[in-house]
């Protein structure tokens, strides 16, 4: 599924490039999404060869609130929206975009999902499983601590996030 490669740029230097399904991406790109942030080449290739790439169709859901998690999504191409079941209805949490990993914080807490994911375009995913990170962890214990810290990191921003709009809402609602 994943082959390393390199491409010759417009300086005749070579940068590093992985077989992410039916496209190539190079590894800084790769790095520069927020839960592969400080990861080196070989780790990521190392992980990529295990993970999934999905091709979701607009609408589609990767996961719904009271699933089981079993893995993390990081968004390649494409939009979602995480939306929450709050008195009957589906209520918009976030809009996700290139880039963005998404499911984390149920997989790193084993619990049941607390939201739900949907395409609100097409969209690319990496799938990466518990069992991806558990492999990981195995070859390379400092690389899987990192990633996990990502994950963190990207579960805080996703909370912070959530905490405006909430302040949002209500200072909407004090002021009308």
């Amino acid at each position: 599924m994943f082959t390393p490669t390199t491409v010759a740029g417009k300086d005749r230097e070579t940068f590093p490039r992985i077989q992410l399904g039916s496209r190539h991406m190079d590894v800084s790109t790769l790095q520069s999404m927020p839960v592969f942030r400080g990861m080196h080449a070989g780790a990521l290739e190392f992980l990529l060869e295990r993970a999934s790439v999905r091709r979701v169709t607009r609408g589609t859901y990767f996961y719904r609130q009271g699933d089981e998690a079993r893995s993390v999504f990081v968004l390649v191409s494409g939009r979602v929206m995480v939306v929450r079941a709050w008195e009957g209805r589906e209520q918009a949490f976030e809009s996700l975009g290139h880039g963005d990993c998404f499911g984390e914080a149920d997989l790193i807490d084993f619990s049941a999902r607390t939201t739900s994911a949907r395409a609100v375009v097409d969209c690319e995913v990496i799938e990466l499983s518990a069992g991806d990170l558990y492999a990981l962890y195995k070859q390379e214990p400092e690389q899987f601590r990192l990633i996990y810290a990502n994950m963190g990191r990207e579960t805080c921003r996703h909370l912070r996030q959530a905490d405006y709009r909430v302040l949002n809402v209500e200072s909407q609602t004090d002021s009308g």
